[in-house]
């Protein structure tokens, strides 16, 4: 018949078996976590305590060999003194005291007392013990063994009672106490010792231990995944329902403190293009913080930052060793986690759930929940920063449309708009006053019905070319007694559509007559006397030429000189005036390949008086050109007459005339002293000349190339140049060409 301790210990190894099992669960759901590998230890431990009392038990039950008795107790001893500190050292790394002291002391215990026992094993001394009726084994250890025994479950029990709420599972901190318990009283009653209650209580405590931990990292986290997902879809719906950018942080870090049942939270955001993170939001935290700045790989924040992952301290003052994330946050945090905000590639804050230095220990699945989190938090910063944006720039929008509209409204000039259909939606004061008698009624009225088609652009092929080039096309339009300048322009936002500003033109186009007649009576008064006096002073010279001396005919010289230039700057503003006011008919067909030639032909002479040498580069057949034949002669013998008298002797210009896209290119490029950027937008002025060395001595009017851009415009074309100081300046003229066959 089996007797009661017998029955214990059988107990005793089931339970111990069965706390094996879970162990071996626990491992093969996680091998790398600190605390299970202690766990581990110390469960070997324990067995191989329990394994030498059974051995040694049983052995005096069956009345075997003494010898027997003695290895199982020495397998007891091992035991009970290894299980002792493996639940010091596993206790310590539990509640989060890692300091090296701590773990200093644990190490020299097990080399201190693993000594001991080698050495009383190496000497043969064999442990004291007697066998009582019926079967009792009784045993006893050394006093100092005792004490070491008794300091050590003493100093375990007290961290397990000041770390309690690091330690987050009470099944778990009760299974240390009574295991601690039940070693003391092996060791302070030798009657309780002889009735294995240590190895009772161990084994039961070991087998706590063991569940808890189980039900810690599987059950729990497997039968609350459900549970985590709705609290952070929760904690998602929260953050996403702000739209203000505090708010979301403000309730970002409240939310996250209550998932993780945390002391404090802090979340740092990153400037846009800044390598910084600025202390943004906070809960539980002193709000000075707020504003606090540090830099990419400063602090934990920075480091997360950094290496775009969590990352979890459970001590942060013995763990971090760099630059702190906040003031005093050495002395105050305890726990944290980090993690990065990230969105699109782009980390744009940092979470921080912090727990104080007596708070409880995070594990790696409250690194999870925050993973799940911190996607949604992202966005919901991201969202935020976007809706600000948007109403920041639609507050601008409306200031500048109230502006606009105050202005359009207060302008005496006229400006409607209308849309793709011609319905006018918008017109103000001076628009109204001008085509309606109703403003009430100018909105959404077809602009066809209220106006005559001559109002309308006359040129839609025009309006399309101009629409193209400058997106705007000017025209003159004759309203009643009053003249407007016309700009009409498109409109593409927020639908499509047309506008127009009409600007009175009238008086302007008055004063403009007036001017254009002063300066034509004005030259027309200078003309007459300025050909009488030539003709006089050619007379003179005739007379006069056996009594003139040097001086005389040099002085003559300059006077015809300048009477020249004068004659010249006459005819170039009368022919400038004449082209505006009375242009000529423009409707001839013409050869530019002739008027290159003629022109080349007449200024062959000045060119060669100067040793330059005229090169024409022409590309048959060429398109011809509608329009004057006298006005594209002059405008051609202008741009090479120009172009010699800036080249310098023995100088070349190159005169080229080719197709590309239905339009004829001319090109006119000389060798001369070139002309200086700041002066170039201006060479096409009235009575303009750049100024640079080397050209003090040239003679001109300044009117020569206004002409040409006054012709070449009057044909639709353009022209414009390139030039550089020193290696000469290039003139481009572009024309509408026709091919012969379209003009048959």
């Amino acid at each position: 018949m089996l007797t009661p301790i017998a029955i214990t210990l059988i107990l005793n190894s089931l339970t111990l078996t069965v706390a094996l099992g879970l162990l071996i669960l626990i491992l093969w759901h996680d091998t790398r976590r600190l605390t299970n590998l202690h766990f581990t230890w110390f469960l070997l431990m324990v067995i191989l305590w329990s394994s030498g009392s059974l051995l040694g038990r049983a052995s005096a039950i069956a009345g075997a060999d003494p010898a027997l008795i003695a290895d199982g107790l020495r397998m007891l001893e091992i035991g009970f003194t290894n299980s002792a500190l493996a639940l010091y050292l596993y206790a310590t790394v539990l509640s989060g005291n890692r300091s090296r002291q701590f773990q200093l002391f644990g190490i020299m215990a097990v080399i201190v007392l693993m000594s001991y026992q080698v050495i009383f094993i190496a000497i043969g001394t064999r442990p004291d013990f007697t066998i009582e009726s019926p079967g009792i084994l009784r045993y006893s250890f050394s006093p100092s063994s005792i004490l070491s025994f008794a300091i050590i479950d003493f100093i375990t029990l007290g961290m397990v009672w000041q770390g309690f709420r690091r330690i987050q599972r009470p099944a778990l901190a009760f299974g240390i106490m009574l295991f601690c318990f039940g070693q003391l009283a092996a060791l302070l009653s030798p009657r309780l010792q002889a009735l294995a209650i240590a190895e009772d209580a161990g084994a039961i405590a070991t087998l706590v231990m063991a569940f808890s931990l189980v039900q810690a990292q599987i059950i729990h986290p497997l039968a609350g995944q459900t549970r985590q997902i709705a609290v952070v879809r929760d904690v998602g719906l929260a953050i996403t329902s702000r739209l203000r950018l505090q708010g979301v942080l403000q309730t970002m870090t409240a939310q996250a403190s209550a998932l993780l049942n945390a002391d404090a939270s802090i979340i740092f955001l990153r400037p846009e293009d800044e390598r910084e993170l600025i202390l943004a939001a906070q809960y539980n935290v002193h709000e000075n913080l707020l504003g606090h700045r540090i830099k990419f790989n400063d602090g934990l924040a920075g480091k997360v930052a950094t290496e775009r992952r969590p990352a979890m301290l459970t001590d942060y003052r013995h763990q971090w060793k760099g630059i702190p994330d906040t003031p005093f946050a050495e002395q105050g945090f305890g726990s944290v986690i980090a993690v990065p905000l990230v969105f699109a590639d782009e980390v744009v804050g940092v979470l921080l759930v912090v727990n104080g230095v007596e708070g409880r220990l995070f594990d790696p699945e409250d690194v999870y929940l925050l993973e799940l989190l911190a996607p949604q938090a992202a966005v919901a910063i991201t969202n935020s920063r976007l809706f600000e944006q948007q109403e920041a720039l639609a507050e601008e929008l409306e200031t500048a449309k109230t502006q606009l509209e105050a202005f359009l409204l207060s302008t005496d000039s006229p400006v409607i708009a209308l849309n793709r259909k011609m319905q006018v939606i918008f017109a103000n004061q001076a628009a109204t006053t001008l085509v309606a008698e109703d403003a009430a009624n100018l909105r959404g009225t077809n602009l066809r019905e209220l106006i005559p088609e001559s109002y309308f652009p006359n040129n839609p092929r025009q309006l399309l070319r101009d629409l193209r080039a400058s997106k705007a096309h000017i025209y003159e339009l004759e309203i009643g007694d009053r003249t407007y300048m016309c700009h009409l322009a498109r409109i593409t936002q927020p639908e499509k559509g047309w506008v127009a500003v009409l600007n009175d033109v009238t008086s302007l186009k008055e004063l403009d007559r007036l001017q254009r007649q002063m300066i034509e009576l004005t030259t027309h008064q200078l003309k007459n006397p300025l050909q009488g006096a030539m003709l006089h002073l050619d007379e003179l010279e005739d007379l006069g030429s056996d009594i003139l001396t040097d001086d005389m005919r040099f002085d003559l010289s300059v006077v015809w000189e300048q009477m020249d230039r004068m004659q010249r700057l006459i005819q170039g503003i009368l022919s400038l005036e004449r082209l505006q006011t009375r242009p000529a008919s423009r409707n001839e067909q013409i050869d530019l390949v002739q008027i290159l030639h003629a022109a080349c032909r007449d200024l062959r002479d000045f060119a060669a008086a100067k040793q330059i040498t005229l090169n024409l580069i022409l590309s048959d057949p060429l398109p011809v050109v509608i329009g004057s034949t006298e006005e594209l002669t002059e405008a051609m013998s202008n741009l090479i007459d120009n172009a010699i008298k800036y080249t310098p002797e023995k100088g070349e210009i190159f005169i080229s005339a080719y197709a590309k896209g239905g339009e004829i290119c001319l090109q006119v490029k000389d060798t001369g002293v070139g002309i200086p950027e700041e002066a170039q937008p201006r060479v096409f002025d009235r009575f303009f000349r750049a100024e640079q060395p080397g050209t003090e001595q040239i003679g001109g009017t300044g009117m020569g190339l206004s002409l040409v851009k006054a012709i070449i415009e009057a044909h639709h074309g353009r022209v414009w140049l390139e030039s550089t100081l020193d290696s000469g300046t290039t003139f481009f003229v572009s024309l509408p060409g026709v091919m012969e066959t379209e003009t048959t």
